[in-house]
């Protein structure tokens, strides 16, 4: 009686606990780092960071591994700069609102 054994290989594609691991790490890393550069988060909601002065404010909104900041533009300027140098980040465009008042 000859034993033959069956051996499948299966190639994993994603890891889904993997994936939910690396987004909560980012976000650990990411919320360690506002907090150094002075930046609040919010109460209520944890994706959102907040920093303000008497002249100047920002606001960093995450979503999953995306990041909308709104603020002044000196704000925005600083952030970016130091955003790009502790992480690899892609900036997907400035868009600018402003409105007056009569």
């Amino acid at each position: 009686m000859i034993n033959s054994k069956v051996f499948f290989f299966i190639k994993l594609q994603k890891s889904l606990y993997g994936l939910k691991q690396f987004d909560r790490m980012w976000y650990n890393c990411l919320n360690e780092y506002m907090l150094e550069k002075e930046f609040e988060n919010n109460e209520i909601c944890s994706c959102i960071f907040i920093k303000k002065t008497t002249s100047k404010f920002a606001i960093i909104v995450v979503y999953v591994n995306d990041l909308n900041l709104i603020g002044t533009h000196e704000e925005l300027i600083k952030i970016v700069t130091y955003l790009k140098n502790e992480f690899e980040m892609k900036n997907l465009g400035i868009f600018f609102l402003s409105w007056f008042t009569n």
